[in-house]
């Protein structure tokens, strides 16, 4: 699979209230660094109510990786999901690149920001 990366002129994100992105939940704020496994190359941040767990699909393989997160609404329920990143991507998702996909444009049109997929 190729993705195509795009040259976007950055746009000014819609802000809440808060002077967050519309897009954010201010729980989010809460979010922190909670495991770095170097050995195994697994990060999870989390907080009481979110945990979000990127690992390699293979171990020592910087290709492909897995980004696992669950969601706690209430004691009774929950969400939870998984997708596989290139590195490129997951990179472009933490703002340690700036890539834009083309499956990212509206999003960038929208809500602002460098980077978007």
């Amino acid at each position: 699979m190729s993705t195509k990366i795009l040259d976007q002129v950055p746009v000014a994100a819609e802000l809440g209230p808060m002077g967050l992105p519309i897009w954010f939940h201010h729980h989010g704020i809460k979010m922190s660094l909670t495991q770095f496994d170097p050995g195994n190359q697994v990060v999870v941040i989390s907080a009481s109510a979110a945990t979000v767990t990127i690992s390699p699909q293979e171990v020592g393989s910087e290709n492909d990786w897995f980004v696992d997160w669950e969601v706690v609404q209430s004691r009774c329920a929950k969400t939870n999901g998984r997708i596989v990143m290139s590195g490129d991507e997951l990179s472009a998702a933490f703002g340690v690149a700036d890539h834009s996909f083309q499956s990212g444009a509206w999003l960038i049109e929208r809500f602002g920001g460098h980077s978007a997929n």
